[in-house]
């Protein structure tokens, strides 16, 4: 196993020291100065620890990529936050699969290596222990093509026996046509099935965002979503059955809502939800799309057999942004269920706080697409990007993400770690992060709105000023807090609940 390589040596020790302040529960920051960070994967080990994989890419100092140096897996624990790491070294720090092995006591580390040397792409399945030890000697290597893959690859376990990859072929760099290939192969590297399918699936300026997905269990098939951008954006999935025929393209309309219009160049999600259903979230705009109006993320519920839009719930950017006009969007982020049904929905939205910034929003919901609770996770002057969703296999989930943050002229990521209980609660540490009430806008002038989510009950909210005197109190009507006559300058709200808790906040009069 090679535990770090000496170039990242000095850099890892003192990041990885820095994050032992943080439990498990809280943020976890790991600041990398010029390195950027993307985390691809998360997977909860036997014992119930974490394992979160990155890819690890240099950037300039104006944020622009330099090279790729490969990929770092960091465990963590519930109760001692980092708990170890390991750095594999690759020139090319593409998509890939971590996860148990069904047939064994270990785990799986699955990705396709390019050899440019020889031209040749490979499939790589290593093994590692929950100690994060790679034993190099049970590496299987499979060759997949004569020629280097251009495209990036999805990956999904298939009955706890097999491997199935999507990956596609193409002349050269961002070039045309694309081949895209689905494979069957044996955790032991066979190969049972190869097909390549129609070059006109993937067109120019066609992007795929989300992985490989398991579309019905009986008969078998499975989908993958697909985005093509251009002055109208189009967005859809394919079906393939289990010999990976193609089955039909379904296209996703834009007006999903009388009202509203999907906005699918940024990050759509797609999620099969049952044997009946399945979900699509993207941005929103209103129908007129002049950017005076409201936006947000949504997610919609469709019917398996005939597609007919079965309903929608938005999540509403706030607030408009820091000039009249102009509106600050949300963008979905990761669309999961739990073993149970229940959905979690991951999301960016605009930093009421810090307008330059994003607060990650999180929210559990039922089959029905009714909003059981709802979390706002600030973090003002950075941009946060949330990026998967774990459900944990005792309740809960782990949130796993990033905040690109500038310090002193040069960009600087830093990963994040969030733990929530299956009713939304946490330990007071992650409390200092999230709030179940979204306030807006700050700075405000006469009222300052605040937005609960459907779990909580608010009681009072009061306003002190610096020197902690009691300027303000109300205990009706708490979505509007009425800031008439007090002076301009800077106050401490705080928010109880009936069921006791207490939140406070910074909030500006202008």
């Amino acid at each position: 196993m090679k535990r770090f390589i000496l170039f990242f040596a000095v850099l890892m020790s003192t990041a990885l020291a820095k994050a032992q302040n943080y439990t498990y529960d809280s943020i976890a920051n790991l600041d990398f100065g010029w390195y950027f960070i993307n985390v691809k994967n998360l997977m909860e080990l036997r014992d119930g620890n974490i394992v979160s994989n990155f890819s690890l890419t240099e950037l300039d100092d104006q944020g622009h990529v330099l090279d790729d140096y490969g990929e770092l897996l960091v465990k963590l624990s519930p109760s001692s936050g980092i708990m170890d790491s390991v750095f594999i070294a690759d020139s090319f720090a593409n998509h890939y699969l971590i996860g148990r092995n069904p047939q064994g006591e270990d785990n799986l580390f699955i990705k396709i290596v390019r050899d440019f040397g020889n031209n040749q792409t490979n499939l790589l399945i290593r093994h590692f222990d929950d100690n994060l030890y790679f034993d190099e000697a049970k590496d299987i290597i499979v060759p997949l093509e004569d020629t280097i893959i251009q495209t990036c690859e999805r990956y999904l376990f298939e009955n706890n026996e097999n491997i199935i990859l999507w990956y596609g072929l193409s002349p050269g760099l961002d070039m045309f046509p694309i081949t895209p290939i689905m494979i069957r192969a044996r955790l032991d590297g066979t190969i049972l099935d190869r097909v390549e399918l129609p070059d006109t699936l993937i067109g120019p300026r066609s992007g795929w965002w989300n992985n490989l997905k398991v579309f019905n269990d009986s008969p078998r098939e499975y989908a993958w979503p697909q985005a093509e951008y251009g002055a109208e954006s189009e967005y859809g999935f394919f079906v393939v059955d289990s010999l990976f025929q193609l089955k039909k393209y379904v296209r996703i309309e834009h007006n999903f809502d009388p009202n509203y219009h999907a906005d699918f160049r940024e990050w759509p999600l797609f999620l099969p939800l049952d044997e009946f259903t399945y979900l699509v979230s993207s941005r929103y705009y209103n129908n007129d799309f002049n950017h005076h109006g409201d936006n947000g993320v949504r997610i919609t519920k469709y019917d398996k057999t005939t597609d007919e839009n079965l309903g929608s719930v938005m999540f509403r950017t706030n607030p408009l942004g820091p000039n009249q006009g102009f509106i600050t969007c949300a963008s979905p982020r990761d669309l999961t269920k739990s073993s149970d049904g229940y959905i979690y929905y991951l999301y960016s939205s605009a930093d009421p706080q810090a307008p330059t910034g994003y607060y990650v929003g999180v929210a559990k919901l039922d089959s029905d697409l009714n909003i059981i609770w709802h979390r706002y996770c600030m973090g003002p002057s950075y941009v946060h990007r949330p990026e998967l969703i774990l459900c944990l296999e005792d309740g809960g989930i782990v949130v796993g993400g990033y905040e690109n943050g500038i310090i002193t002229g040069h960009i600087t990521p830093k990963p994040f770690f969030l733990f929530f209980q299956d009713n939304g609660t946490s330990t007071p540490e992650v409390e200092t992060f999230i709030r179940p009430y979204l306030f807006y806008p700050n700075p405000a002038k006469d009222q300052l709105h605040l937005q609960y989510s459907p779990d909580v009950q608010p009681e009072q909210v009061e306003l002190y000023d610096l020197q902690g005197r009691l300027v303000h109190s109300q205990s009706n009507g708490l979505g509007c807090l009425n800031l008439y006559g007090l002076p301009a300058g800077t106050y401490m709200m705080r928010v109880t609940l009936k069921d006791g808790k207490v939140f406070a906040d910074k909030v500006v009069k202008e």
